[in-house]
């Protein structure tokens, strides 16, 4: 499936950016083309690799580009003059950009009016899924006339950063005929290595020569062209930070490197990809959202997750949320359980941070950051919005009182024991973290003696636009969730080990009465939960209203002075959020209820928002509802709708958890797939464009395909794993 656009608008350089990129977990290279630099955005964005700089926010670090490229056409008899190509500045005939899913292959195409006639600039280029740090690019040069051709290429030392510079001027060199350029991030002084090395056939009568620029380090390759005849070069690239290139792979050429990459990715995107019967566009948006998960998949680690902004740049710092538990984590559970394993690594190995964390603001146990980077530090401001009006940071609450980050890691971890019964992974370790979360809930529940219950004051909830609140229903039934399946494995793992854990029996003698107690909001008479306490009084005005008194469109909504702060309008999915959940608990006339009740009160600010949405309009029969919502994940960056500004802070990028809601919606929802007593059960609830729907899902250590007809549905396995 090929995902393009077939014209070219300096508009939507951005946009395209995002929605062609291409990457292997380790390294995403933003879907610009070859002409670009930093003013247009260009990122080879490094997941996992960060940089600070003092009184800056931490962002994940870009690398310089090995594949920047321009031509010039010289002039012809009588003519002296040097006329530079590039898409900004040049006449364009015609224009092609776009990706190759089942490849992850970005191509192009640009046809120039020149004043001796028009060239063709067609290129393709691969960020390996075979060998992590190697990137391919194919470039084919044809004038339509006869014309001598400057070829610039090489390495761009210019990198597009947000909150930078975060790379030192380095060394570069000449060895063997690579360009070598050797920088170094500025606060741990990494070594960062860019080599690139090109090929081209040697029956073109060419003069090359290398120069070291201030700004890049560049090829000049001179060629005259006959008319109609056509220039190729090849060009492999390695990124490596702080390590050797392994020569065998990096010996090889750019052909058997491609070939491998296409062999490595078809097979996992075949494996994962949803067949859609009867309509296109869940078609596209279904495998366009799996091929942005594929991407990001961090197969060159053990232990490593995924930014909220995927690989598309720094935008939020590079940080990972809870955006890869709840969102992501199913359909790699249920597609790739190592990743799914990978993901969950990099939490257990970050709970020492998680620990220091919950000690700095006075509590016990494990509270998991809200911005994660490396080691699992937060980095998330306690002024993380700017004021539109005034300039100034707001003081947001989002690192300190979003207390139900630490519950979306056990969510994630009991999900994992489900669908897999790898019981292997139930390690000391990892009953560590059951423990430390449920015992940073423990110490943070209030017991309010009036009431005769236990209570949590004083937090957000996934609704951002209220915060400080108490009693916030999605966070208080996720803690208490906690508790259960603390228990749950403690019971599990006292007979493997009692030793390891006797010390946890103090907390394991408490949770009996907190759980008894612990206020969980009920429906009230009109079926209604109400999201935190006193959200019923707020005042209740529509999203047009809400418009009308913006003064400015960027304008922060949440915080003390937000317009949304004092109304029942709310930023995405929270109470739906939690019933989605806990579904199980609650009857079809409080799903529909809640569902009537929040919606017209949604603004949808957050990607996160549709497909909770979606997937509870799919339990209640709103099947047209459930495919709006379906269209507005998988396509938010095919279409470039997702927000840009929050406040004064710039928050472009893809949104990968809105490609894994989409998969959700598709599975969980339309499929109706359940996982329960080591069977699958399907529930089908096609909305009306949708005749069929086939995929394979690995459930306890066993593949299966799953194939929906209408209202039926089969499940047959498949082969074991």
């Amino acid at each position: 499936m090929i995902v393009k656009t077939e014209y070219f608008s300096q508009a939507d350089i951005e946009k395209n950016g995002n929605k062609f990129i291409i990457g292997n977990g380790y390294l995403g290279y933003r879907g610009t083309l070859e002409e670009f630099r930093k003013t247009e955005l260009v990122a080879l964005n490094m997941p996992g690799v960060y940089d600070t700089l003092p009184g800056k926010w931490t962002d994940s670090v870009n690398a310089p580009n090995p594949f920047y490229t321009y031509l010039e056409i010289l002039g012809c008899e009588g003519k002296k003059e040097t006329e530079i190509l590039h898409p900004l500045k040049s006449k364009i005939v015609s224009h092609k950009q776009g990706i190759i899913l089942d490849e992850a292959l970005h191509f192009r195409e640009t046809v120039f009016q020149t004043s001796q006639g028009n060239l063709t600039v067609s290129s393709k280029r691969f960020v390996s899924s075979a060998y992590y740090p190697i990137l391919g690019m194919e470039m084919n040069i044809t004038p339509k006339n006869p014309m001598e051709i400057v070829i610039n290429t090489g390495i761009d030392k210019e990198v597009w950063d947000q909150f930078g510079p975060h790379l030192e001027s380095g060394e570069a060199s000449v060895q063997n005929d690579v360009l070598i350029y050797v920088c170094r991030t500025k606060e741990k002084g990494l070594n960062l290595t860019v080599q690139e090395k090109i090929a081209y056939s040697p029956y073109y009568e060419t003069y090359e020569n290398i120069e070291n620029f201030p700004d890049k380090l560049m090829r000049i390759i001179k060629v005259r062209l006959k008319r109609g005849e056509t220039f190729k070069f090849t060009k492999l690239a390695c990124i490596t930070l702080n390590q050797a290139v392994e020569e065998s792979l990096w010996g090889l050429r750019y052909q058997k490197h491609y070939l491998m990459h296409r062999n490595c990715f078809r097979e996992r995107f075949n494996s994962a990809n949803i067949q859609v019967e009867g309509d296109g566009l869940a078609q596209l948006g279904i495998s366009y959202s799996i091929y942005h998960l594929l991407i990001l998949a961090p197969h060159h680690k053990k232990s490593a997750s995924i930014p909220a902004r995927g690989l598309s740049g720094q935008v939020y710092k590079g940080a990972v949320f809870w955006d890869t538990e709840i969102f992501m984590f199913p359909f790699f559970v249920l597609t790739a359980p190592e990743v799914a394993k990978t993901l969950l690594r990099y939490r257990i190995d970050s709970l020492p941070k998680a620990i220091q964390k919950a000690q700095e603001f006075g509590f016990s146990g494990a509270y998991y950051p809200w911005e994660s980077i490396e080691d699992g530090v937060d980095a998330c401001s306690l002024f993380n919005v700017t004021d539109v009006f005034t300039n100034r940071p707001i003081r947001t609450y989002f690192k300190d009182k979003q207390i139900h980050i630490s519950s979306a890691i056990v969510y994630a971890l009991d999900r994992y024991f489900k669908y897999t019964g790898d019981f292997s992974f139930l390690t000391e370790d990892t009953m560590q973290v059951f423990y430390e979360v449920a015992l940073f809930y423990y110490s943070r529940i209030y017991n309010s003696q009036w009431q005769d219950r236990y209570i949590l004051t004083d937090v957000t909830g996934p609704d951002e636009y209220h915060e400080r609140v108490d009693n916030n229903a999605y966070t208080n039934y996720m803690a208490h969730f906690s508790f259960e399946v603390f228990l749950k494995y403690y019971g599990l793992f006292w007979s493997i080990n009692q030793k390891s854990i006797i010390r946890m029996e103090d907390l394991k003698s408490k949770l009996s009465q907190v759980l008894a107690k612990l206020y969980l909001p009920k429906p009230n008479k009109n079926n209604l939960i109400e999201q935190f306490d006193g959200y019923f009084a707020l005042e209740d005005i529509s999203i047009e209203e809400l418009k009308k008194r913006q003064l400015h469109p960027n304008e922060y909504l949440g915080g003390a002075w937000g317009l949304a702060s004092s109304t029942q309008l709310i930023k995405q999915a929270d109470v739906l959020t939690m019933l989605w959940h806990f579904k199980e608990q609650f009857s079809l006339d409080v799903l529909k209820a809640n569902y009537e009740y929040y919606s017209p009160r949604t603004l949808h600010t957050s990607s996160l928002s549709a497909c909770m949405y979606g997937l509870v309009a799919s339990l209640i029969g709103k099947l047209d509802d459930s495919y709006r919502f379906f269209l507005d994940s998988a396509l938010i960056d095919y279409e470039g709708k997702g927000g840009k500004y929050a406040g004064g802070i710039y928050i472009g990028g893809t949104h990968p958890a809105s490609s894994g809601g989409a998969y959700m919606l598709m599975v969980l929802g339309f499929a109706g797939v359940r996982f329960e007593g080591g069977k699958i059960t399907v529930k089908p609830n096609l909305p009306p464009p949708i005749k069929g729907l086939k995929f394979t899902v690995n459930y306890l250590g066993k593949l299966y395909q799953i194939e929906i007809k209408g209202s039926t549905g089969s499940v047959t396995g498949v082969e074991s794993m």
